[in-house]
């Protein structure tokens, strides 16, 4: 709770990868929803704005996250196939998005709290409708280099 900057808007935490300070930017809409959720929390004295509702209370943890976002994925009919289905599967999600979206790689590094510039081109997956805006119409060929293909295919 200590985190959120009521006055700037914004909300201050380590990265857990990268061990690297971050600060994003929320609403005043934002702010009000958390503060009405804090107002009906059964313990005020917790420092942690996401707390278990069931079994021991205390925090939200990663694996407790992990096991209702399967839940959910369950619940919703998706077939894993293989496939990851953890927080990890939505991050990729969104930065791929964010990437086909236009969104500056800079800006998706800085969200995923990456250090290194080249982190997140695993992300980027081809686009093909995207990438037709940038194709040309090939050259008419040369009949020296007709000639050349056709004696070698």
């Amino acid at each position: 709770i200590e985190n959120i900057d009521v006055k700037k808007l914004k909300i201050a935490f380590t990265q857990q990868k990268t061990g690297e300070d971050n600060y994003l930017s929320i609403s005043d809409r934002t702010l009000s929803l958390i503060k009405d959720y804090l107002k009906q929390r059964r313990n005020q004295n917790e420092n942690y704005i996401f707390m278990r509702e069931r079994g021991a209370y205390g925090r939200v943890t990663a694996s407790a996250f992990e096991t209702f976002l399967q839940a959910i994925f369950k619940r919703a009919g998706i077939s894993f196939n293989g496939r990851k289905h953890g927080p990890h599967a939505l991050r990729s999600s969104l930065a791929s998005n964010m990437i086909n979206n236009d969104v500056p790689y800079e800006a998706v590094r800085k969200i995923l709290g990456h250090t290194s510039q080249t982190a997140i081109i695993h992300y980027a997956k081809i686009d093909l409708e995207n990438l037709r805006v940038y194709t040309l119409v090939p050259l008419p060929l040369s009949d020296s280099l007709r000639t050349v293909l056709e004696n070698n295919i």
